[in-house]
């Protein structure tokens, strides 16, 4: 994210100059700022992506409208949002009455290809957990790094 210090203050809600304390290290950050940075920070990274290269989208899709349970949960890899559900809405068809929302959750390497890798529960059923191993090994075990 390029924000100004000021905007950064503003969006956490404190001074400039109790963000310029933090920023230089005279004071800690508090662990619900932390957080709430980690938060803002996955926010923007979802909606705008990772400077182009592919990240692991959880997309999970509603009827009608979210809040409810989710119909199905979908694992997609994509630039960014937008892509994400759009991919998603391609491989179901575009049904208008679907509500579809992504959250990434990981990188993915990069290179690799943008798709729909599957719904999780058929991804666990059938055990096709090997198209991780084509990932690199760097990250954790599984072969991505958690956002």
């Amino acid at each position: 994210m390029k924000i100004t210090q000021e905007e950064a203050a503003r969006i956490l809600d404190v001074t400039l100059r109790g963000y310029a304390n933090w920023e230089s290290g005279k004071t800690p950050v508090a662990r619900r700022v932390d957080l709430a940075v980690q938060m803002l920070l996955r926010q923007h990274r979802t909606r705008v992506g990772n400077g182009g290269f592919p990240l692991l989208y959880v997309v999970r899709t509603y009827e009608n409208e979210k809040g409810g349970r989710p119909l199905e949960y979908y694992l997609v890899i994509a630039r960014n949002e937008h892509e994400a559900v759009s991919l998603t809405h391609q491989k179901l068809g575009s049904p208008s009455e679907l509500v579809v929302v992504s959250e990434a959750i990981a990188d993915a390497p990069k290179g690799t290809t943008l798709r729909v890798l599957g719904t999780i529960a058929d991804i666990a059923s059938t055990k096709e957990l090997s198209t991780f191993d084509e990932w690199s090994s760097e990250g954790d075990s599984r072969g991505y790094s958690s956002l």
